[in-house]
C-alpha cells in the first residue's frame, strides 16, 4: 500500500524540462511554419521583385553631369599700399551668383529652354582652394553638357573680362613709363652734348685767357723798357700802355670768372642732372620690370575638368533595388506568414472553447 502511494506521488511530480528542448521545439515549430507558407513567402518576395522591377524599368535613367573651374588670380593694391596677388572673384561670391540664378536666363536663351525644363545646378567649393565644381542630375545628360558648358563660357569671359581690365591699367602703365624713358634718353642725349659744348666753351675760354694772359706780360715788359726811358716825350705813351694793361687785366678777371664760376657751374648742373635722369630712368625700369612681373602672376580662370556625365545611370539602381526589395519581401512575406499562423491558431483556439462550452 506504501509502495503504490510512493509511485502514485511520484507519477503527480511535473518535472522541469530542460531549456534546449524547448529551444528545440519551438525551433521546429518555426520550420514547419515557413514550410507550410513556403508558397506565400517565394509568391510575396517574387511579387516584390516583380514591382520593383517593373518600376525601375518604368522610370528614366537619370545621369551625373559635373564641371570643375578654377578661379584665376590678379595683381591688386593690399591695404599696406603693397601689390598682392588675389583671386579674380571669391568661391563664394561665385556660388551666391550661380545659386541666384544669374546665368541661369542667358544659358536658357541660348539653348532654347523652358523653366520648367531648366534642371537645378548644384555648386560646392572645396576648402581653402580656388576650385569650384558644378552638378546636374538629369536623365538629359546631352542637355546637362550643354548648360553647364555655357555656364563656364560665362564665366570664363566674365573673368577674363576682369583681367583684361587689370592688364589694361598695368600695360597702360608700363607704356607711359617706356615712353617717359625715351625722353629721358633723349633729353639725357641732349644734356651731354650740353656738357661737351660746356667742356670746348670752356677750353677756348681758357686759350683766351692763355693770350690775354701773354699780352698783359708782353705789355707789362714793354712798359717796364719805357719806364726806365721815362721823360716828357712818354709819359702819354705810359698812361696809355698802363690803361691797356688795366683794361686786360679786368678782361682776364672777367674770363677767369666766367670759366670758374659760370662754365663750371653749369657743368655741375648738366651733370647733376644727368645724375637724376640717370637716377628716373632706372627707378622707372626697376617700376616696370615689377609690374611686369605682376602681369605674368596673372593667372586665367581654366576649366579644370570640362562637363562630363557618369558612364552609368546613379539611378534608378536597378540591381541594388531588386536585391532590396527582394530583402524586403522576405522579410515582410515572414512576418505575414507567421501572423497568418498566429491568426489561424487563435481560431482553432476558440473553436475548441466553443466546443467544450
Amino acid at each position: 500500500m506504501q509502495d503504490q502511494q510512493e509511485r502514485s506521488s511520484d507519477e503527480s511530480v511535473d518535472y522541469p524540462r530542460k531549456d534546449h528542448e524547448v529551444d528545440e521545439v519551438e525551433l521546429i515549430d518555426l520550420i514547419l511554419v515557413l514550410g507550410k507558407r513556403k508558397k506565400l513567402i517565394i509568391g510575396g518576395t517574387l511579387i516584390c521583385m516583380l514591382v520593383t522591377g517593373i518600376v525601375g524599368f518604368a522610370l528614366p535613367p537619370v545621369y551625373h553631369v559635373s564641371s570643375i573651374i578654377e578661379i584665376g588670380t590678379v595683381e591688386r593694391l593690399g591695404r599696406d599700399g603693397m601689390q598682392q596677388s588675389a583671386l579674380i572673384e571669391k568661391p563664394v561670391s561665385l556660388l551666391e551668383k550661380i545659386q541666384g540664378k544669374v546665368y541661369d536666363e542667358i544659358i536658357r536663351e541660348k539653348l532654347g529652354l523652358k523653366e520648367s525644363e531648366y534642371p537645378e545646378i548644384r555648386t560646392k567649393n572645396p576648402k581653402n582652394t580656388p576650385l569650384l565644381e558644378a552638378t546636374i542630375e538629369s536623365p538629359d545628360k546631352e542637355t546637362a553638357l550643354k548648360i553647364l558648358g555655357h555656364l563656364n563660357e560665362l564665366i570664363v569671359r566674365d573673368h577674363d573680362e576682369l583681367i583684361t581690365v587689370r592688364k589694361f591699367d598695368i600695360e597702360n602703365t608700363v607704356l607711359e613709363n617706356e615712353n617717359e624713358m625715351a625722353l629721358m634718353v633723349k633729353e639725357e642725349a641732349s644734356t651731354k652734348e650740353q656738357l661737351l659744348m660746356n667742356k670746348k666753351q670752356k677750353s677756348h675760354l681758357q686759350d683766351q685767357i692763355d693770350e690775354v694772359q701773354e699780352r698783359i706780360t708782353e705789355l707789362e715788359r714793354y712798359k717796364a723798357s719805357m719806364d726806365a726811358k721815362a721823360d716828357a716825350d712818354n709819359a702819354l705813351s705810359l698812361l696809355l700802355f698802363n690803361n691797356e694793361i688795366q683794361a686786360n687785366k679786368r678782361y682776364y678777371n672777367e674770363l677767369q670768372e666766367r670759366l670758374h664760376f659760370g662754365l663750371a657751374q653749369d657743368a655741375s648742373a648738366l651733370r647733376d642732372k644727368l645724375n637724376s635722369l640717370e637716377k628716373s630712368k632706372q627707378s622707372l625700369l626697376l617700376e616696370n620690370q615689377k609690374l611686369k612681373r605682376y602681369l605674368d602672376a596673372f593667372r586665367d580662370t581654366w576649366i579644370v575638368k570640362k562637363p562630363r556625365n557618369s558612364e552609368r545611370p546613379i539611378r534608378p539602381r536597378k540591381g541594388l533595388n531588386l536585391l532590396l526589395s527582394g530583402l524586403a519581401g522576405v522579410i515582410g512575406s515572414v512576418f505575414l506568414a507567421f501572423f497568418l499562423e498566429y491568426l489561424q491558431g487563435a481560431k482553432a483556439l476558440r473553436s475548441e472553447e466553443d466546443a467544450h462550452s
